[in-house]
């Protein structure tokens, strides 16, 4: 049998997605040869329609179960066509939820459990520190929205200024810093001028963030 996870990383040892359609990554694991094939997530930058475009994209890598923190109703809908079952996890790593479906502890989800286009209200502090997402449809960013007092700068930094942001964020990165790959963690020098979110990972493919 062959399942597909959604993950931050590309390994067995990565932690496990809270969303789907815009999960970083997807393991893929066969479980009659305990065999880890991890894959950027292609819908991760997607202008919309992530979990039906992640959903087919499983599919085609012959998912025949998916395992996932949370799914929306489209995603849902196209994996249960395909007679492909959903099973919900709760934290832990890949390998983790590969011993817990093994030993039959994870529960069925009968109906998606992810409004469509969960808003930015849901996200947690580690998912925005990681820059992921949160539901079907929207980016979730690990900024603030204030003025930093040295300048225009967002909450976690985006802009020039030396201040933290009004919403409680970090001080505004300025030029320097690092883009980060959500995926496999890879980094390069920020480029002043270039938005990290216009950048891909050169080892993964995935859209990479600010750092």
């Amino acid at each position: 049998m062959r399942i597909a996870v959604s993950a931050l990383g590309i390994d067995g040892a990565a932690s496990t997605s809270s969303v789907f359609g815009r999960c970083p990554a997807f393991v893929f694991v066969d479980l009659d040869a305990m065999q880890f094939e991890g894959v950027a997530n292609p819908c991760l930058a997607s202008g919309g329609g992530a979990g039906v475009q992640a959903a087919q994209f499983v599919l085609d890598h012959g998912a025949q179960a998916v395992l996932t923190h949370h799914i929306g109703p489209n995603a849902y809908a196209v994996l249960r066509a395909a007679q492909v079952a959903v099973y919900r996890i709760d934290g832990g790593t890949v390998q983790e939820a590969v011993a817990a479906l093994q030993a039959g502890a994870l529960p069925a989800l009968e109906a998606p459990n992810t409004p469509l286009h969960r808003g930015l209200n849901y996200m947690s502090d580690a998912q925005r520190s990681l820059g992921d997402c949160i539901g079907e449809g929207t980016m979730s960013a690990s900024y603030g929205g204030g003025r930093g007092a040295g300048g225009r700068g967002a909450g976690g930094g985006r802009g020039r200024g030396a201040g933290p942001g009004r919403m409680g964020g970090p001080k505004a990165a300025g030029p320097g810093g690092y883009c980060i790959c959500p995926a496999c963690g890879h980094r390069e020098a920020h480029v002043a001028g270039q938005p990290c979110s216009d950048r891909t990972c050169p080892r993964c493919g995935a859209r990479m963030t600010r750092e």
